[in-house]
């Protein structure tokens, strides 16, 4: 899932996740992706994504997916790039990466699901190898791929909530000082 180059966002969404996300959010999304929430962190979620677009942007960030509308070049969806996982690999090597990469994804669209409802379950993520039967470690990698695959989103969107804006002035200088070299 992470594998992937960033979808890319365009200006509108730029400007929500600067309005809305600060690492108080995203670490209130977090905490309720992985069941370690508290009741302020749901309502601070709950809040954050009623009746406005950003619950979209999270989604195809999170779960990209191939639309009409995507331009060209851009194309991204959860299952590309698997193909190096499983290329000329053994049966059980290719078993074990289809598994693993179904079931992260099923964490992720089962996570996504509580940005409409905060209390609902979240994925587990505990992991106790010896409670389970698990020869290919599908549950390892896939609670792994999940925890990276969020980790590495909100951290994507923490950057663009964080970019300081660039002033006309400022531009006029930068632009100056790069065309007289």
């Amino acid at each position: 899932m992470n594998e992937q180059k960033p979808v890319s966002l365009n200006e509108e969404d730029v400007k929500l996740i600067k309005s809305v996300c600060d690492e108080k959010l995203l670490q209130a999304v977090r905490a309720v992706f992985f069941g370690l929430a508290t009741q302020e962190d749901r309502e601070l979620v709950r809040g954050a994504f009623k009746g406005n677009k950003l619950k979209d942007i999270f989604s195809q960030r999170f779960l990209p997916t191939i639309t009409r509308e995507t331009p060209i070049g851009q194309i991204q969806d959860t299952w590309l790039g698997a193909e190096s996982m499983v290329f000329d690999k053994a049966p059980t090597t290719i078993q074990q990466a289809i598994s693993y990469k179904n079931a992260a994804i099923r964490m992720t669209r089962q996570a996504l699901t509580l940005l409409d409802n905060p209390d609902g379950p979240a994925p587990d993520i505990g992991y106790d190898p010896t409670t389970i039967i698990d020869e290919l470690g599908i549950g390892l990698l896939s609670r792994n791929m999940f925890v990276r695959h969020i980790e590495s989103q909100l951290s994507y969107l923490k950057l663009i909530a964080m970019q300081v804006e660039e002033t006309p002035a400022q531009k006029i200088v930068r632009t100056s000082k790069s065309s007289s070299k």
